[in-house]
């Protein structure tokens, strides 16, 4: 998968059954996303938006309905094949930055090049993401000795440095001050440029969401309302 990739979902129904009964984490979401933009998913907890984020990287499957990025509907696939597009074609940005504890930054970021399998030609060189992040002379150190704020940075560069297509955040600001939590939106969405990614934010921090190109709100499950940032500053 080469250039920016349009994502979608089509009718898209998530249910869980629980012993208090069936729970609809997502009820009938369509939403298209043209390549290379970038979208915040907003909403109260539990209204469905790490469960969108979940589908579009290929961690889980709908219940009905379909989810597209590129040419691949990757809610058809198999678990291995979902594995293997997710690992070519997303970068995945966590609220906790799921870090390595052992690792140094530097072998975090090999180790997630080795895990993907990634060609020397198709990779962007750590050394330089990591200048480009404002970490440079922190390749050696291991994620304890590295502020909130830093280990965030390395969470994107690991997230980017094999070039997805399609880059996913969830709460990525959630557990940083605003003045880190601002830097860390302008670093992805300066990266997600630069890769001429597709950038899907999901986030409880207005200030954060209205960065995006678009906001779609979620609520109980199903889309409220889809319009562009730039109209929702209020």
């Amino acid at each position: 998968m080469s250039g920016p990739v349009d994502v979608s979902l089509d009718a898209v129904r998530v249910h869980h059954r629980t012993a208090a009964g069936v729970v609809h984490a997502l009820d009938g979401v369509t939403v298209d996303i043209p390549g290379g933009t970038s979208v915040a998913v907003v909403g109260p907890s539990g209204c469905g938006k790490s469960t969108l984020l979940g589908l579009l990287g290929g961690l889980d499957l709908p219940s009905t309905g379909s989810v597209r990025v590129g040419s691949d509907v990757i809610s058809a696939l198999g678990d291995r094949e979902r594995a293997t597009f997710r690992r070519s074609n997303v970068g995945y940005v966590y609220q906790n930055d799921n870090l390595l504890p052992f690792l140094t930054v530097e072998e975090n970021l090999a180790f997630q090049l080795a895990l993907n399998s990634v060609d020397d030609a198709d990779r962007i060189d750590p050394g330089r993401l990591l200048a480009r992040l404002g970490l440079d002379g922190l390749a050696q150190r291991v994620p304890d000795q590295l502020s909130g704020g830093q280990r965030q940075r390395v969470a994107i560069a690991r997230a980017v440095v094999h070039r997805p297509r399609l880059l996913l955040a969830d709460e990525p600001t959630g557990a940083l001050d605003p003045r880190n939590a601002a830097v860390v939106v302008d670093l992805l969405l300066d990266v997600g440029k630069d890769l001429g990614a597709t950038l899907v934010m999901a986030t409880h921090d207005r200030t954060a969401a209205r960065r995006m190109g678009r906001i779609v709100e979620l609520r109980d499950g199903a889309v409220t309302a889809d319009i562009p940032a730039a109209s929702h500053a209020g």
